[in-house]
């Protein structure tokens, strides 16, 4: 009976350091042995076959008048007190004993332990490097109590509730860089406008959370000048067969949220080429 509760008690400590992995900072632990496992598992294997060729060694040559080598179970136990430090009464009694002892020492301890200790750090810093890469997370204490804030404010001012139903409805705005009013409005989760003013305030105020700002380009390069060029010279033709397909023709360099900034600065560029007269069929919008 005792020996079952022991297995429950062993049970739930490891759920406990499980679920230690909600936060990215306490997620330390788990997170290092979860990237490490594949590698540790396989000097698991490179140990055990070490371990029992010295075994078996220790055994077949110093089993017949050393207690501590009698059987195979007790070299391994004795091994495995060496690797710690616990050396047997009379181990430099001769020279075979020094020499399976030193030999042991050299691979077990100063070699497999310290690759065993460079993969458990290399899987430390990976870990914490995508801690700091991480702009989202903050310390455990301040993002318990602003999620839970978070939540209150949500009932109070008629946020929606839970984050699946919203990300759902966020899916067909991927494209974008950011979201505003009106696509949350659009959302229909919302209880009010002023409820999705409360929402854009509240997170407005992270910095993770604020809108990249728009880099300008300065100069253009051969490839996007032959670019341009062609763009004209397609535009002059749809101007004399249908003046009004520019704008349809254009607005693939226009502000779509799929387009980039660059593209933009080619319209931009395009347009400016053009004469006024035809200039006239284009809406500002294509251009803002």
């Amino acid at each position: 009976m005792n020996t079952l509760w022991m297995m429950l008690l062993f049970t739930l400590l490891l759920r406990i350091l499980s679920h230690t992995s909600f936060h990215p900072r306490l997620a330390l632990l788990t997170g290092t042995v979860s990237r490490a496992a594949d590698d540790m598992w396989h000097t698991a294997i490179l140990v055990g076959l070490i371990s029992i060729c010295f075994a078996v060694i220790g055994t077949w040559r110093f089993g017949t008048y050393r207690a501590d080598f009698v059987t195979l179970k007790q070299t391994m136990q004795t091994q495995f007190l060496m690797l710690f430090g616990g050396f047997q009464d009379n181990w430099a009694e001769t020279i075979e004993m020094i020499v399976y002892t030193v030999t042991y020492m050299l691979v077990q301890f100063i070699l497999i332990l310290n690759f065993i200790l460079a993969i458990i750090v290399e899987a430390y810093m990976q870990v914490r490097k995508n801690i700091e890469d991480n702009e989202v997370e903050m310390s455990f204490f301040v993002d318990v109590c602003w999620s839970y804030g978070a939540v209150v404010l949500g009932f109070y001012r008629g946020w929606p509730r839970g984050t699946r139903h919203l990300q759902r409805a966020m899916n067909g705005y991927s494209a974008l860089s950011a979201v505003g009013y009106m696509e949350l409005r659009h959302t229909g989760l919302f209880r009010s406008g002023a409820a999705i003013s409360a929402f854009l305030d509240f997170y407005s105020k992270y910095d993770f959370m604020k809108v990249p700002e728009e880099a300008v380009v300065e100069k253009l390069s051969p490839e996007e000048e032959r670019t341009i060029d062609e763009v004209e010279s397609r535009i002059a033709m749809l101007l004399e067969r249908a003046p009004s397909t520019v704008r349809g023709r254009l607005l693939r360099y226009g502000s779509q949220s799929t387009k980039s900034l660059k593209q933009r600065a080619l319209a931009a560029q395009v347009s400016q080429s053009l004469p006024s007269s035809s200039r006239r069929y284009l809406d500002d919008d294509w251009l803002s």
